[in-house]
């Protein structure tokens, strides 16, 4: 097999796990990001996560096979490469102070958990937290990928069954439109159709040196985009499933901070402490590629800069990390999906232009065939 079709089952899986992995953070896996998006629209919010998926199908192996192309074409790892100069510059400066920002959400929700279900002060909580994760960090990209996937698969099977649960167990499903009204659940966009790219907007727009990390570790290109279809289907049908359990039990989590910790810790007390364990992990599993790709985003000239720069958002990370992160997800995710859409349009109209550019290059091929054809009947 050529290398341009080398494909490893293992790696498409660890890729798919590494996305799995930055996608379930403390507010994914809390129950809180999706009721927030997708709950207040009733069944329709399942129509919506639809609309994910097929998005996901889209932008994830799009971005990992262009992570691949990188490799020859370093400027495809580039926002300036999706975006142009301007638009691009903007989202080079923007996106790595936004993921110091998730980082830090994901560190406050779990020094709340660690707070709220085993009783270690908060400022503790989010200082284990921080160094963790920069310790994480600094033991090298490779090694990265390998804990964020690994991480990402184990949580999403045990979060499966808490969802399958909350599927089975749930009574309310039929009412859901009639209670998402009556209970005022808060959404983050104004309409249901519109969530979905507002949602993913924000994840996958920000994440674009992430992908490109991973693409770029992939065998062939086949091998990075079939690891994204993997990770898309994955994040996107466990979406679909996730909403309908949270729907099927609205009366219940609605007010909750963590709703799926409502649905486990009703499946068994102790289901619900290991799930609040696995929600920590969640949020671990989205800090660490956060601190990545913002401080791999600053440029550093030795160590010592690296290990300020790293200790610089470490402090961030403890200091934000005392806030709710229930706040903090509906002030901060809102408004930068809606800036993550300047992303997705932009990313759409660079297909479009190379689609057309490698029509036009096999057109010019075709007719210099013909004409050397033509001269050598002569």
């Amino acid at each position: 097999m050529e290398k341009k079709d080398k494909v490893s089952v293992w790696n498409i899986l660890t890729f798919g796990g590494a996305f799995v992995g930055l996608m379930i953070g403390a507010g994914y896996s809390s129950g809180q990001e999706t009721l927030q998006f997708y709950g207040g629209f009733g069944l329709y919010g399942i129509a919506g996560m639809c609309i994910q998926l097929a998005l996901y199908l889209w932008l994830v192996p799009s971005l990992l096979g262009y992570g691949y192309d990188s490799l020859q074409d370093p400027d495809r790892a580039k926002y300036r490469w999706y975006c142009g100069k301007y638009i691009g510059t903007f989202f080079d400066i923007a996106v790595p102070i936004y993921l110091v920002g998730v980082m830090s959400i994901m560190i406050a929700g779990g020094s709340g958990i660690l707070l709220d279900y085993f009783g270690v002060p908060k400022l503790l909580g989010a200082t284990i937290i921080s160094a963790v994760v920069a310790l994480t960090y600094l033991s090298g990209a490779k090694k990265l990928i390998n804990i964020v996937g690994s991480c990402g698969l184990f949580i999403i099977i045990f979060l499966f069954c808490v969802i399958v649960y909350g599927i089975f167990t749930g009574t309310e499903l039929s009412q859901a439109n009639e209670l998402a009204e009556k209970y005022d659940v808060l959404t983050g966009a104004p309409n249901w159709w519109i969530a979905p790219f507002i949602s993913i907007s924000y994840c996958v727009s920000t994440s674009v040196p992430f992908f490109t990390s991973i693409g770029a570790s992939a065998n062939s290109r086949r091998e990075a985009v079939l690891g994204g279809a993997c990770g898309a289907i994955l994040m996107g049908g466990i979406g679909v499933l996730f909403i309908t359990a949270l729907l099927a039990n609205l009366s219940d989590v609605y007010a909750a901070d963590i709703p799926t910790l409502v649905l486990a810790t009703r499946l068994h007390p102790i289901f619900g402490k290991l799930y609040a364990v696995l929600i920590i992990i969640g949020m671990y599993s989205t800090a660490t590629p956060m601190m990545q790709m913002s401080c791999d985003a600053v440029p550093v000239k030795n160590k010592t800069q690296k290990y300020i720069l790293v200790g610089i958002v470490f402090v961030i990370g403890i200091v934000v990390g005392q806030s709710s992160f229930k706040n903090l997800i509906n002030a901060l995710y809102p408004v930068t999906g809606w800036i993550g859409l300047i992303f997705l349009i932009c990313l759409a109209v660079k297909q479009i232009m190379l689609r057309k550019e490698k029509k036009e290059l096999e057109a010019k091929k075709g007719i210099e065939e013909v004409r050397k054809t033509t001269e050598g009947t002569k």
